[in-house]
């Protein structure tokens, strides 16, 4: 039996970007914790439920799209540093 996958094979630069994706959550806690924040406080900011914060610091939960630029707003922080780990904070 053979075993076959759907899709291309990803390259360096894929499993790069896949792993700085993975790490959102850690760049999330790192600045909200720069900011001297709980959890609470950036979920009243963000005006989300603070288990939302919670599941995306754990890497439980990914964002949509416009709520990961709303939270490198808040943050202060740039988005593409924020989402993909790319550039400066």
């Amino acid at each position: 039996m053979t075993n076959t996958t759907c899709g291309p094979t990803p390259n360096s630069d894929t499993l790069a970007i896949m792993d700085n994706v993975d790490k959102f959550g850690e760049r999330l806690r790192d600045q909200r914790v720069a900011k001297g924040w709980t959890q609470l406080e950036l979920s009243r900011r963000m005006g989300i439920a603070p288990m939302d914060v919670s599941n995306y610091e754990r890497g439980a939960k990914k964002p949509r799209h416009e709520r990961a630029l709303m939270l490198a707003q808040v943050l202060g922080v740039s988005s593409a540093w924020l989402v993909f780990g790319v550039g400066e904070a």
